[in-house]
Protein backbone atom coordinates (compact mmCIF):
# COMPACT_ATOMS: atom_id res chain seq x y z
CA UNK A 1 0.00 0.00 0.00
CA UNK A 2 1.72 3.25 -1.02
CA UNK A 3 2.07 5.87 1.91
CA UNK A 4 -0.28 7.76 3.08
CA UNK A 5 -0.91 11.71 3.35
CA UNK A 6 -3.40 13.56 3.86
CA UNK A 7 -3.76 16.95 2.84
CA UNK A 8 -3.82 19.35 5.91
CA UNK A 9 -6.76 21.57 6.34
CA UNK A 10 -6.20 25.48 6.34
CA UNK A 11 -7.50 26.04 9.86
CA UNK A 12 -6.92 29.66 8.91
CA UNK A 13 -8.76 30.05 5.72
CA UNK A 14 -11.41 27.75 6.61
CA UNK A 15 -14.47 28.67 6.69
CA UNK A 16 -16.49 28.63 10.00
CA UNK A 17 -20.45 27.69 9.91
CA UNK A 18 -22.66 30.59 11.27
CA UNK A 19 -24.27 28.63 14.38
CA UNK A 20 -25.83 31.22 17.47
CA UNK A 21 -23.72 30.25 20.51
CA UNK A 22 -26.01 28.78 22.79
CA UNK A 23 -24.22 26.02 24.37
CA UNK A 24 -23.87 27.51 27.40
CA UNK A 25 -27.34 29.41 28.14
CA UNK A 26 -29.38 26.28 27.85
CA UNK A 27 -30.69 23.16 29.55
CA UNK A 28 -32.14 19.97 28.20
CA UNK A 29 -34.93 18.66 29.42
CA UNK A 30 -33.89 14.84 29.15
CA UNK A 31 -35.99 12.64 31.48
CA UNK A 32 -34.64 9.19 31.69
CA UNK A 33 -38.38 8.19 33.87
CA UNK A 34 -40.69 6.28 31.07
CA UNK A 35 -42.35 6.58 28.76
CA UNK A 36 -46.01 7.57 28.57
CA UNK A 37 -46.67 6.20 25.21
CA UNK A 38 -50.06 8.27 25.04
CA UNK A 39 -51.41 8.07 21.82
CA UNK A 40 -48.89 5.90 20.27
CA UNK A 41 -49.72 2.87 17.83
CA UNK A 42 -47.72 0.73 19.95
CA UNK A 43 -45.62 -0.68 17.27
CA UNK A 44 -41.94 -1.67 18.38
CA UNK A 45 -40.55 2.05 18.90
CA UNK A 46 -42.99 3.82 18.79
CA UNK A 47 -44.75 4.20 22.42
CA UNK A 48 -44.96 1.92 25.35
CA UNK A 49 -43.45 1.59 28.69
CA UNK A 50 -39.42 2.30 29.76
CA UNK A 51 -37.96 1.76 32.79
CA UNK A 52 -34.90 3.65 33.38
CA UNK A 53 -32.70 1.06 33.04
CA UNK A 54 -33.87 0.88 30.10
CA UNK A 55 -33.28 3.84 28.62
CA UNK A 56 -29.87 3.69 30.42
CA UNK A 57 -28.90 1.30 27.93
CA UNK A 58 -30.52 2.75 25.39
CA UNK A 59 -27.80 5.74 26.18
CA UNK A 60 -25.35 3.58 26.54
CA UNK A 61 -26.09 2.80 22.94
CA UNK A 62 -26.41 5.94 21.49
CA UNK A 63 -22.89 7.19 23.05
CA UNK A 64 -20.99 3.67 22.82
CA UNK A 65 -22.50 1.10 20.55
CA UNK A 66 -20.44 0.73 16.82
CA UNK A 67 -21.97 -2.81 16.52
CA UNK A 68 -18.92 -3.92 14.60
CA UNK A 69 -18.47 -0.80 12.69
CA UNK A 70 -14.92 -0.44 14.46
CA UNK A 71 -13.99 -3.51 12.10
CA UNK A 72 -14.52 -1.55 9.11
CA UNK A 73 -12.96 1.81 10.47
CA UNK A 74 -9.83 0.00 12.03
CA UNK A 75 -9.62 -2.87 9.99
CA UNK A 76 -10.53 -1.41 6.02
CA UNK A 77 -10.60 2.33 6.11
CA UNK A 78 -7.29 1.88 8.71
CA UNK A 79 -8.67 5.34 10.25
CA UNK A 80 -6.67 5.09 13.86
CA UNK A 81 -3.58 3.98 11.39
CA UNK A 82 -3.75 7.08 9.73
CA UNK A 83 -4.48 9.49 12.92
CA UNK A 84 -1.07 8.49 14.00
CA UNK A 85 0.77 8.98 11.15
CA UNK A 86 -0.95 11.87 10.32
CA UNK A 87 0.26 13.21 13.58
CA UNK A 88 -3.36 14.80 14.38
CA UNK A 89 -3.75 16.49 17.54
CA UNK A 90 -6.48 18.09 19.92
CA UNK A 91 -5.69 21.00 17.71
CA UNK A 92 -6.89 19.48 14.73
CA UNK A 93 -9.42 17.59 16.22
CA UNK A 94 -11.15 20.72 17.74
CA UNK A 95 -10.83 22.07 14.15
CA UNK A 96 -12.85 19.19 12.75
CA UNK A 97 -15.71 20.41 15.16
CA UNK A 98 -15.17 17.14 17.66
CA UNK A 99 -17.03 17.10 20.86
CA UNK A 100 -14.59 16.52 24.16
CA UNK A 101 -16.50 15.25 27.03
CA UNK A 102 -14.92 17.25 29.95
CA UNK A 103 -15.47 13.89 32.36
CA UNK A 104 -12.51 12.71 30.39
CA UNK A 105 -10.15 15.24 31.76
CA UNK A 106 -8.82 15.69 35.22
CA UNK A 107 -8.81 19.15 36.59
CA UNK A 108 -5.05 20.06 35.85
CA UNK A 109 -5.08 19.65 32.13
CA UNK A 110 -8.24 21.38 31.59
CA UNK A 111 -6.78 24.13 33.33
CA UNK A 112 -3.68 24.19 31.03
CA UNK A 113 -6.35 23.20 28.14
CA UNK A 114 -8.23 26.44 28.87
CA UNK A 115 -5.20 28.40 29.21
CA UNK A 116 -3.57 27.14 26.24
CA UNK A 117 -7.04 27.51 23.49
CA UNK A 118 -6.69 31.74 24.72
CA UNK A 119 -3.47 32.17 23.06
CA UNK A 120 -2.82 32.24 19.26
CA UNK A 121 -2.52 28.16 19.10
CA UNK A 122 0.65 27.66 18.19
CA UNK A 123 2.78 25.08 19.37
CA UNK A 124 5.27 27.21 21.40
CA UNK A 125 1.75 28.52 23.01
CA UNK A 126 -0.47 25.28 22.88
CA UNK A 127 1.99 22.36 23.68
CA UNK A 128 -0.78 20.07 24.28
CA UNK A 129 -3.17 20.81 21.78
CA UNK A 130 -0.35 20.07 19.42
CA UNK A 131 1.17 17.21 20.75
CA UNK A 132 0.05 14.06 19.01
CA UNK A 133 0.73 11.91 21.52
CA UNK A 134 -1.63 13.81 23.46
CA UNK A 135 -4.46 13.62 21.34
CA UNK A 136 -3.58 9.67 21.63
CA UNK A 137 -4.33 9.65 25.03
CA UNK A 138 -7.89 11.51 24.87
CA UNK A 139 -8.52 9.09 22.30
CA UNK A 140 -7.36 6.08 23.88
CA UNK A 141 -9.73 7.47 27.50
CA UNK A 142 -12.81 7.63 24.97
CA UNK A 143 -12.69 11.38 25.08
CA UNK A 144 -14.22 12.33 22.13
CA UNK A 145 -17.98 11.87 22.04
CA UNK A 146 -18.71 9.19 18.82
CA UNK A 147 -15.19 8.14 18.62
CA UNK A 148 -15.22 4.81 20.62
CA UNK A 149 -11.64 3.15 21.16
CA UNK A 150 -10.77 0.30 22.43
CA UNK A 151 -6.68 0.69 23.21
CA UNK A 152 -6.35 -3.03 23.52
CA UNK A 153 -2.91 -3.24 24.69
CA UNK A 154 -3.10 -0.11 27.00
CA UNK A 155 0.04 1.48 25.41
CA UNK A 156 -2.39 5.00 25.45
CA UNK A 157 -1.99 5.08 21.54
CA UNK A 158 -4.23 3.73 19.17
CA UNK A 159 -2.09 2.66 15.76
CA UNK A 160 -4.25 -0.75 14.90
CA UNK A 161 -1.68 -3.26 16.13
CA UNK A 162 -2.34 -5.34 19.62
CA UNK A 163 -6.02 -5.29 19.01
CA UNK A 164 -6.49 -1.86 19.32
CA UNK A 165 -9.73 -0.53 17.44
CA UNK A 166 -11.90 2.82 16.97
CA UNK A 167 -15.34 2.87 15.58
CA UNK A 168 -18.24 5.88 15.21
CA UNK A 169 -21.70 5.47 17.70
CA UNK A 170 -24.22 7.95 17.19
CA UNK A 171 -23.09 10.29 19.22
CA UNK A 172 -20.30 11.22 16.63
CA UNK A 173 -23.23 13.22 14.61
CA UNK A 174 -26.21 13.41 16.99
CA UNK A 175 -24.24 14.95 20.48
CA UNK A 176 -22.55 17.68 21.77
CA UNK A 177 -20.67 19.05 24.31
CA UNK A 178 -22.66 22.25 26.56
CA UNK A 179 -19.31 24.24 26.14
CA UNK A 180 -18.78 24.68 29.65
CA UNK A 181 -14.76 24.78 29.41
CA UNK A 182 -14.42 25.52 25.45
CA UNK A 183 -17.27 27.39 23.45
CA UNK A 184 -16.10 26.50 20.04
CA UNK A 185 -18.75 28.30 17.87
CA UNK A 186 -19.02 31.02 20.19
CA UNK A 187 -15.26 31.91 20.34
CA UNK A 188 -14.86 33.27 17.33
CA UNK A 189 -11.92 31.19 16.74
CA UNK A 190 -11.00 28.63 13.82
CA UNK A 191 -11.76 26.23 16.61
CA UNK A 192 -14.96 25.05 16.31
CA UNK A 193 -15.33 21.58 18.53
CA UNK A 194 -16.36 21.63 22.05
CA UNK A 195 -15.09 21.05 25.50
CA UNK A 196 -17.73 20.18 28.24
CA UNK A 197 -20.68 18.13 29.26
CA UNK A 198 -22.06 15.52 26.46
CA UNK A 199 -25.63 16.93 25.67
CA UNK A 200 -27.39 13.99 23.07
CA UNK A 201 -29.64 14.72 20.45
CA UNK A 202 -28.69 18.34 18.81
CA UNK A 203 -26.85 17.85 15.56
CA UNK A 204 -23.00 18.21 15.06
CA UNK A 205 -23.20 20.93 12.80
CA UNK A 206 -19.93 21.58 13.14
CA UNK A 207 -18.75 18.56 12.36
CA UNK A 208 -16.06 18.37 8.94
CA UNK A 209 -16.77 14.57 8.69
CA UNK A 210 -14.73 15.08 5.52
CA UNK A 211 -11.36 16.03 7.48
CA UNK A 212 -11.83 13.50 9.58
CA UNK A 213 -12.29 10.70 6.92
CA UNK A 214 -9.55 11.96 4.64
CA UNK A 215 -6.63 10.88 7.65
CA UNK A 216 -7.89 6.97 7.14
CA UNK A 217 -4.89 5.46 6.06
CA UNK A 218 -7.19 3.76 3.36
CA UNK A 219 -10.27 6.25 2.36
CA UNK A 220 -10.91 4.47 -0.79
CA UNK A 221 -12.34 1.87 1.35
CA UNK A 222 -15.15 4.41 1.61
CA UNK A 223 -15.64 3.58 -2.42
CA UNK A 224 -19.34 3.07 -1.78
CA UNK A 225 -20.25 6.03 0.10
CA UNK A 226 -18.39 8.38 -2.62
CA UNK A 227 -19.71 10.13 -5.69
CA UNK A 228 -19.03 7.86 -8.89
CA UNK A 229 -19.07 7.48 -12.72
CA UNK A 230 -22.27 5.34 -12.68
CA UNK A 231 -22.06 3.61 -15.96
CA UNK A 232 -25.98 2.11 -15.91
CA UNK A 233 -27.26 5.66 -15.50
CA UNK A 234 -24.67 7.13 -18.83
CA UNK A 235 -21.79 8.02 -16.21
CA UNK A 236 -22.93 11.59 -15.57
CA UNK A 237 -21.82 12.11 -11.66
CA UNK A 238 -25.16 12.71 -9.37
CA UNK A 239 -23.15 14.95 -7.16
CA UNK A 240 -22.71 17.92 -5.53
CA UNK A 241 -19.73 18.68 -7.65
CA UNK A 242 -18.25 17.75 -10.60
CA UNK A 243 -15.37 16.12 -8.58
CA UNK A 244 -16.24 12.33 -8.67
CA UNK A 245 -13.99 9.22 -7.24
CA UNK A 246 -13.18 7.23 -10.13
CA UNK A 247 -12.21 3.38 -9.41
CA UNK A 248 -8.85 4.22 -10.87
CA UNK A 249 -8.86 6.92 -7.99
CA UNK A 250 -5.72 7.00 -5.62
CA UNK A 251 -5.48 7.63 -2.08
CA UNK A 252 -4.58 11.16 -2.87
CA UNK A 253 -7.32 11.44 -5.09
CA UNK A 254 -9.89 10.18 -2.59
CA UNK A 255 -8.40 12.52 0.22
CA UNK A 256 -8.54 15.41 -1.91
CA UNK A 257 -12.44 14.67 -2.36
CA UNK A 258 -13.19 13.99 0.47
CA UNK A 259 -11.19 17.54 1.78
CA UNK A 260 -13.46 19.22 -0.89
CA UNK A 261 -15.89 21.56 1.16
CA UNK A 262 -18.14 21.66 -2.00
CA UNK A 263 -18.35 17.75 -1.73
CA UNK A 264 -18.38 17.32 1.75
CA UNK A 265 -19.69 20.40 3.84
CA UNK A 266 -19.20 20.67 7.21
CA UNK A 267 -22.33 19.88 9.18
CA UNK A 268 -23.38 17.54 6.70
CA UNK A 269 -22.42 13.47 5.75
CA UNK A 270 -23.20 11.61 3.24
CA UNK A 271 -23.48 7.87 4.24
CA UNK A 272 -25.54 6.17 1.51
CA UNK A 273 -23.84 3.05 -0.32
CA UNK A 274 -25.47 4.67 -3.61
CA UNK A 275 -22.31 6.06 -5.36
CA UNK A 276 -24.30 9.68 -5.59
CA UNK A 277 -22.95 12.23 -3.73
CA UNK A 278 -25.47 13.69 -1.82
CA UNK A 279 -24.74 14.90 1.66
CA UNK A 280 -27.50 16.29 3.70
CA UNK A 281 -27.48 18.18 6.82
CA UNK A 282 -26.59 16.18 10.05
CA UNK A 283 -30.45 16.42 11.63
CA UNK A 284 -31.27 16.69 15.50
CA UNK A 285 -32.67 13.25 17.00
CA UNK A 286 -34.73 14.95 19.71
CA UNK A 287 -38.34 14.35 20.00
CA UNK A 288 -38.58 11.81 17.73
CA UNK A 289 -42.11 10.28 18.34
CA UNK A 290 -44.13 12.53 16.50
CA UNK A 291 -41.53 13.35 13.91
CA UNK A 292 -42.74 9.89 11.95
CA UNK A 293 -42.22 8.74 9.10
CA UNK A 294 -38.08 9.03 9.48
CA UNK A 295 -35.73 9.55 6.75
CA UNK A 296 -35.28 12.29 4.35
CA UNK A 297 -37.65 10.47 1.60
CA UNK A 298 -40.17 9.25 4.70
CA UNK A 299 -38.67 5.21 3.86
CA UNK A 300 -39.41 4.33 7.80
CA UNK A 301 -42.65 4.26 9.17
CA UNK A 302 -40.77 3.19 12.32
CA UNK A 303 -37.94 4.55 14.13
CA UNK A 304 -36.61 1.27 15.36
CA UNK A 305 -36.27 0.46 11.39
CA UNK A 306 -34.72 3.59 10.77
CA UNK A 307 -32.31 3.19 13.71
CA UNK A 308 -30.96 -1.02 12.12
CA UNK A 309 -30.56 1.03 8.72
CA UNK A 310 -28.34 3.88 10.14
CA UNK A 311 -26.86 1.71 12.65
CA UNK A 312 -26.13 -1.41 10.40
CA UNK A 313 -25.92 0.07 6.39
CA UNK A 314 -24.65 3.92 7.21
CA UNK A 315 -21.31 3.13 9.00
CA UNK A 316 -20.12 0.32 7.35
CA UNK A 317 -19.55 0.69 3.79
CA UNK A 318 -18.59 -2.99 3.24
CA UNK A 319 -22.60 -4.36 3.40
CA UNK A 320 -22.34 -3.88 -0.66
CA UNK A 321 -20.29 -6.97 0.04
CA UNK A 322 -22.68 -9.16 1.80
CA UNK A 323 -24.51 -11.42 -0.19
CA UNK A 324 -27.48 -10.10 0.95
CA UNK A 325 -26.37 -7.06 0.50
CA UNK A 326 -24.99 -7.21 -2.66
CA UNK A 327 -28.48 -8.87 -3.88
CA UNK A 328 -30.51 -6.10 -2.77
CA UNK A 329 -28.42 -3.26 -3.92
CA UNK A 330 -28.63 -4.33 -7.78
CA UNK A 331 -32.32 -5.73 -7.29
CA UNK A 332 -33.29 -2.07 -6.42
CA UNK A 333 -30.79 -0.11 -8.85
CA UNK A 334 -30.01 -2.76 -12.02
CA UNK A 335 -26.17 -2.54 -13.18
CA UNK A 336 -25.31 0.24 -10.08
CA UNK A 337 -25.70 -2.14 -7.80
CA UNK A 338 -23.26 -4.57 -9.68
CA UNK A 339 -20.61 -1.68 -10.54
CA UNK A 340 -20.61 -0.74 -6.56
CA UNK A 341 -20.41 -4.39 -5.23
CA UNK A 342 -17.75 -5.36 -8.21
CA UNK A 343 -15.62 -2.53 -7.63
CA UNK A 344 -15.59 -1.90 -3.80
CA UNK A 345 -14.45 -6.01 -4.03
CA UNK A 346 -11.80 -4.66 -6.46
CA UNK A 347 -10.63 -2.01 -4.03
CA UNK A 348 -10.24 -3.78 -1.66
CA UNK A 349 -8.34 -6.68 -2.82
CA UNK A 350 -6.07 -4.19 -4.15
CA UNK A 351 -5.50 -2.23 -0.88
CA UNK A 352 -5.24 -5.30 1.09
CA UNK A 353 -8.49 -5.83 3.34
CA UNK A 354 -9.08 -8.98 4.48
CA UNK A 355 -12.52 -9.80 5.51
CA UNK A 356 -13.49 -10.76 8.76
CA UNK A 357 -14.30 -13.77 10.22
CA UNK A 358 -17.79 -15.38 8.33
CA UNK A 359 -17.55 -12.31 5.62
CA UNK A 360 -18.81 -9.00 5.18
CA UNK A 361 -19.81 -7.24 6.81
CA UNK A 362 -18.44 -6.40 9.78
CA UNK A 363 -21.07 -4.93 11.42
CA UNK A 364 -22.75 -7.48 14.04
CA UNK A 365 -26.52 -8.32 13.28
CA UNK A 366 -27.54 -11.63 11.80
CA UNK A 367 -29.17 -12.10 9.11
CA UNK A 368 -33.05 -11.96 9.25
CA UNK A 369 -35.66 -13.98 7.33
CA UNK A 370 -36.04 -11.51 3.78
CA UNK A 371 -34.43 -8.56 2.44
CA UNK A 372 -35.00 -5.29 1.10
CA UNK A 373 -37.76 -4.60 3.31
CA UNK A 374 -37.73 -1.62 5.77
CA UNK A 375 -36.94 -4.21 8.80
CA UNK A 376 -34.54 -5.89 6.93
CA UNK A 377 -32.95 -3.42 4.64
CA UNK A 378 -29.91 -5.34 3.68
CA UNK A 379 -30.84 -8.51 5.27
CA UNK A 380 -30.26 -7.72 8.92
CA UNK A 381 -30.88 -6.74 11.97
CA UNK A 382 -29.70 -5.86 15.30
CA UNK A 383 -31.25 -7.38 18.35
CA UNK A 384 -34.94 -6.08 18.76
CA UNK A 385 -34.27 -5.40 22.33
CA UNK A 386 -31.36 -3.10 21.63
CA UNK A 387 -33.59 -1.53 18.73
CA UNK A 388 -36.02 -0.52 21.36
CA UNK A 389 -34.06 0.15 23.92
CA UNK A 390 -32.29 3.16 21.76
CA UNK A 391 -35.52 4.30 20.78
CA UNK A 392 -36.95 4.97 23.62
CA UNK A 393 -33.90 6.43 24.79
CA UNK A 394 -34.40 8.82 21.79
CA UNK A 395 -37.82 9.69 22.55
CA UNK A 396 -37.07 11.21 25.90
CA UNK A 397 -34.71 13.47 24.22
CA UNK A 398 -35.87 16.98 24.02
CA UNK A 399 -35.32 20.25 22.39
CA UNK A 400 -33.23 22.82 24.10
CA UNK A 401 -35.00 25.49 25.38
CA UNK A 402 -34.89 28.77 23.23
CA UNK A 403 -33.44 32.01 24.24
CA UNK A 404 -35.61 34.24 25.74
CA UNK A 405 -37.68 36.47 23.19
CA UNK A 406 -40.52 39.61 22.89
CA UNK A 407 -43.62 38.02 23.42
CA UNK A 408 -45.69 40.13 21.29
CA UNK A 409 -43.32 39.44 18.54
CA UNK A 410 -43.81 35.55 18.99
CA UNK A 411 -48.05 36.37 19.52
CA UNK A 412 -47.85 37.89 15.82
CA UNK A 413 -45.96 35.37 14.61
CA UNK A 414 -47.74 32.05 16.01
CA UNK A 415 -50.64 33.69 13.88
CA UNK A 416 -48.36 33.97 10.43
CA UNK A 417 -47.41 29.87 11.31
CA UNK A 418 -51.02 29.31 11.22
CA UNK A 419 -51.91 30.98 7.82
CA UNK A 420 -48.61 30.08 6.42
CA UNK A 421 -47.00 27.37 7.74
CA UNK A 422 -49.28 24.71 9.70
CA UNK A 423 -50.97 23.40 6.78
CA UNK A 424 -47.68 20.65 6.64
CA UNK A 425 -45.82 21.32 9.67
CA UNK A 426 -49.04 21.14 12.29
CA UNK A 427 -50.77 23.88 14.44
CA UNK A 428 -49.56 26.88 15.74
CA UNK A 429 -49.93 25.12 19.43
CA UNK A 430 -48.51 22.18 18.77
CA UNK A 431 -46.17 22.40 15.71
CA UNK A 432 -45.57 18.49 14.35
CA UNK A 433 -44.48 17.79 10.68
CA UNK A 434 -47.10 15.74 8.98
CA UNK A 435 -46.02 13.39 6.79
CA UNK A 436 -44.77 13.02 3.58
CA UNK A 437 -44.74 16.12 0.80
CA UNK A 438 -44.50 15.13 -2.86
CA UNK A 439 -40.89 16.22 -4.10
CA UNK A 440 -42.34 18.58 -6.89
CA UNK A 441 -44.61 20.48 -4.33
CA UNK A 442 -41.61 21.56 -2.43
CA UNK A 443 -39.71 22.25 -6.06
CA UNK A 444 -42.32 23.69 -8.46
CA UNK A 445 -39.81 23.49 -11.81
CA UNK A 446 -38.77 20.29 -11.03
CA UNK A 447 -38.15 18.60 -14.30
CA UNK A 448 -36.08 15.73 -13.44
CA UNK A 449 -34.94 12.97 -16.10
CA UNK A 450 -35.50 9.52 -15.87
CA UNK A 451 -32.01 8.15 -15.73
CA UNK A 452 -33.51 4.29 -15.09
CA UNK A 453 -36.43 2.03 -15.36
CA UNK A 454 -36.86 0.18 -11.93
CA UNK A 455 -39.61 -2.49 -11.70
CA UNK A 456 -42.33 -3.10 -9.11
CA UNK A 457 -42.62 -1.92 -6.41
CA UNK A 458 -39.52 0.72 -6.81
CA UNK A 459 -40.13 4.33 -8.34
CA UNK A 460 -38.19 5.08 -11.47
CA UNK A 461 -34.45 6.54 -10.78
CA UNK A 462 -35.11 10.39 -11.58
CA UNK A 463 -32.88 13.36 -11.67
CA UNK A 464 -32.76 17.12 -11.79
CA UNK A 465 -29.91 18.42 -13.43
CA UNK A 466 -30.38 21.53 -12.59
CA UNK A 467 -30.68 21.36 -8.90
CA UNK A 468 -28.80 19.46 -5.46
CA UNK A 469 -32.41 19.43 -3.98
CA UNK A 470 -33.64 15.85 -4.84
CA UNK A 471 -29.97 13.93 -5.04
CA UNK A 472 -30.86 12.47 -1.63
CA UNK A 473 -33.86 10.67 -3.09
CA UNK A 474 -32.55 10.16 -6.54
CA UNK A 475 -31.78 6.27 -5.50
CA UNK A 476 -33.34 5.85 -2.00
CA UNK A 477 -36.56 6.79 -2.39
CA UNK A 478 -38.97 5.95 -0.36
CA UNK A 479 -37.86 2.14 -1.16
CA UNK A 480 -39.70 0.52 1.32
CA UNK A 481 -42.92 1.95 0.59
CA UNK A 482 -45.22 -1.49 -0.32
CA UNK A 483 -47.84 0.18 -2.77
CA UNK A 484 -45.18 2.54 -4.83
CA UNK A 485 -45.58 2.42 -8.42
CA UNK A 486 -43.11 4.04 -11.59
CA UNK A 487 -45.69 6.76 -11.89
CA UNK A 488 -45.73 8.15 -8.26
CA UNK A 489 -44.45 11.32 -7.48
CA UNK A 490 -41.12 11.10 -5.32
CA UNK A 491 -42.23 12.89 -1.52
CA UNK A 492 -39.78 14.21 1.14
CA UNK A 493 -40.37 14.21 4.51
CA UNK A 494 -41.83 16.74 6.70
CA UNK A 495 -39.04 17.68 9.41
CA UNK A 496 -39.46 18.39 13.09
CA UNK A 497 -39.04 22.14 13.65
CA UNK A 498 -38.48 22.09 17.38
CA UNK A 499 -34.59 23.48 17.95
CA UNK A 500 -34.72 25.31 14.82
CA UNK A 501 -33.05 27.82 16.07
CA UNK A 502 -29.60 25.47 16.42
CA UNK A 503 -29.89 24.84 12.10
CA UNK A 504 -27.85 26.48 10.08
CA UNK A 505 -27.62 25.62 7.17
CA UNK A 506 -31.57 25.16 6.22
CA UNK A 507 -33.37 22.81 4.29
CA UNK A 508 -31.45 18.36 4.17
CA UNK A 509 -29.11 19.53 1.23
CA UNK A 510 -28.27 22.87 2.95
CA UNK A 511 -28.79 25.27 0.30
CA UNK A 512 -30.30 27.94 2.53
CA UNK A 513 -28.31 29.73 4.89
CA UNK A 514 -30.84 30.84 7.54
CA UNK A 515 -34.70 31.14 8.09
CA UNK A 516 -34.06 35.07 7.09
CA UNK A 517 -33.05 33.58 3.41
CA UNK A 518 -35.78 30.86 3.60
CA UNK A 519 -38.58 32.92 3.96
CA UNK A 520 -37.10 35.73 1.50
CA UNK A 521 -38.93 35.72 -1.65
CA UNK A 522 -35.76 36.67 -3.55
CA UNK A 523 -34.97 33.05 -3.47
CA UNK A 524 -37.45 33.20 -6.75
CA UNK A 525 -40.52 30.82 -7.44
CA UNK A 526 -38.14 27.82 -8.66
CA UNK A 527 -36.37 27.77 -5.27
CA UNK A 528 -36.47 24.46 -3.62
CA UNK A 529 -39.42 25.49 -0.28
CA UNK A 530 -40.61 28.58 -2.06
CA UNK A 531 -43.25 29.34 0.50
CA UNK A 532 -42.20 33.05 1.16
CA UNK A 533 -43.41 35.69 4.36
CA UNK A 534 -43.58 39.34 3.39
CA UNK A 535 -40.86 41.00 4.81
CA UNK A 536 -43.47 43.21 7.47
CA UNK A 537 -44.22 39.44 9.00
CA UNK A 538 -40.99 37.62 8.44
CA UNK A 539 -39.40 38.93 11.76
CA UNK A 540 -42.21 38.10 13.72
CA UNK A 541 -42.77 34.43 12.16
CA UNK A 542 -38.90 33.69 13.03
CA UNK A 543 -38.96 34.98 16.85
CA UNK A 544 -42.40 32.18 16.93
CA UNK A 545 -39.97 29.35 14.86
CA UNK A 546 -36.81 30.10 17.42
CA UNK A 547 -37.94 31.76 20.07
CA UNK A 548 -41.24 29.94 21.30
CA UNK A 549 -40.93 28.74 24.84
Amino acid sequence: MPDHHTPARDHAHRPCPSRTPWVVAFTLGLCLSSCDGSGESGLLGEGGAGGSSELEAGRDFFRAATFGNDGFWTQAAQLPQGLAEVGFTMRDALGAGLQVDELALNPAETADLVAELATDLSPASAPLLNDPLYFQELLSRNAFMGLVADDADGDAFLDGDGGDALGFSCALCHSVSDGQVFDGPGSGGPLTGSIGGPIDGPANLDLDYGLLLSAARNSRALYPQLPLTLAAVGGTPIARTVATAPFTASEADVDALLLDLNAFPIGQVDVLPDGIGAPVTIPGVYQVRPAAPYGVAGEFDRLVDAINFNALVCLDPSVVLDAAGAEFLEAFAPGIGTQITNETASIYAETGVVPPPGGFPYVDAPLGPETGSAAYPFGRRLEEDTLQAMALYMQQLRAPAPPAGDPEAIERGEVVYGAECAGCHGTPAEPRPLDRVPLDVLQVNSAPSNLLVRGFPYSNMLNDLLSTYDDRVVLFDQIYVGAQVPSSPRKIAVPELAGVFLRSPLLHDGSVPDLEALLDAARGPAAPHAFYVPETERQDLIEFLTRRP
